[in-house]
């Protein structure tokens, strides 16, 4: 007589059981689902701020930076003789 009620005691205990992890299995796919968005909204952010990166180093923007800074082109060359030492023995 004590075997079916402690039988069917188990069964109660595991289907509440199967019932909770199944609720926190639930709860962590959600959460896994949120993190994923959030992922692919910070990478679609990083790849923007790439080209942002890559738009303000480009050759016409810096050449305009030149500018601004004062800095002028000359048409004289200097170059060192190549007979000078630069380190004595």
């Amino acid at each position: 007589m004590k075997l079916p009620k402690l039988l069917a005691f188990f069964i109660v205990v595991l289907g509440l059981l199967n019932v909770t992890f199944s609720n926190h299995s639930l709860d962590d796919s959600s959460l896994v689902a949120d993190l994923s968005v959030e992922i692919g909204q910070l990478e679609r952010d990083n790849t923007i701020l790439k080209s942002r990166i890559a738009e303000a180093g480009a050759i016409k923007n810096l050449h305009e930076v030149i500018a601004e800074n004062g800095f002028v082109e000359t048409p004289k060359i200097v170059t060192l003789s190549p007979a000078t030492q630069v380190a004595s023995r």
